[in-house]
């Protein structure tokens, strides 16, 4: 039989660790979406492995742009429904995605359009039209 071993972690172990701040842990704290397992004798607090888990699952929810009300909300949710919230927010970004290659693909082909000598030339006619605009307001 094996035995899980769970690992108690400090903020400043899971700042370095993960890259998560103390500042945003606190927050996560503040709005009850976390709390820590145990303070040592120095008295930092400690985070179990079953909650560092929720921590960095927290992250990522917000990283889709939940504020953390809502992530508050969707953690209440039953399994069904946090299923289906996940599916339409991976919907969301998957259309996201669509629409930015659709707009690279555009751009790609209007530089093929477009060559180099071209931007070159272009270029060389707006600075001498300016250059003689200039001149011209300076004569004036």
């Amino acid at each position: 039989m094996v035995q899980e071993v769970n690992t108690i972690k400090t903020l400043r172990d899971i700042e370095s660790i993960y890259g998560i701040s103390r500042r945003m842990i606190q927050e996560y704290e503040r709005h009850k979406l976390i709390g820590y397992d145990a303070k040592n004798k120095y008295g930092h607090l400690l985070y179990s492995d079953e909650s560092i888990n929720r921590i960095l699952f927290i992250r990522i929810l917000n990283k889709t742009g939940m504020s953390l009300s809502e992530i508050s909300r969707f953690l209440e949710m039953n399994a069904d429904k946090r299923l289906l919230t996940l599916m339409k927010v991976k919907k969301s970004y998957i259309s996201d995605l669509k629409h930015r290659e659709m707009i690279l693909g555009i751009i790609n082909d209007i530089e093929g359009v477009i060559s180099h000598d071209d931007y070159i030339e272009m270029a060389g006619k707006i600075l001498t039209a300016r250059y003689v605009q200039s001149y011209k307001e300076l004569k004036e």
